[in-house]
């Protein structure tokens, strides 16, 4: 409702942000709506622990997801992009770690316990 003697500016600050925020705001909703469907094309393990590279055909991203780990404290998976060099990292005890666009390029999952070496799936 516009009220009387509201300035001319804010009229239009307003309108512009009830036009445009609903678009934008549809695009990202649409987005993640797509990354829903996760399939994962390889594993690795460093002792008890497990990592899983999962890739999203829909939005072509990946992520580092721990399949098995035991209950000791210090490990860290990550997910690599061989081409952009973009990363994403959790630690325990957090299992899965964000998202990184993979389309067109290679990425692999690491995992490691801390005293123990890496292990990294092969690249898809």
């Amino acid at each position: 409702m516009i009220r009387k003697g509201m300035a001319a500016g804010a009229i239009a600050a307003i309108g512009l942000l009830t036009v445009t925020a609903a678009p934008a705001n549809a695009a990202a909703a649409t987005t993640r709506a797509a990354c829903t469907s996760w399939r994962t094309v390889h594993t690795a393990r460093s002792g008890a622990d497990e990592v899983a590279l999962q890739y999203n055909a829909n939005c072509h991203y990946v992520r580092a997801y721990m399949i098995d780990w035991d209950d000791s404290p210090g490990w860290e998976i990550w997910v690599y992009n061989k081409v952009s060099g973009a990363t994403a990292a959790a630690y325990n005890p957090h299992v899965v770690t964000t998202s990184v666009n993979d389309w067109g390029m290679l990425s692999h999952a690491c995992v490691q316990q801390k005293g123990r070496a890496k292990s990294c799936t092969p690249y898809y």
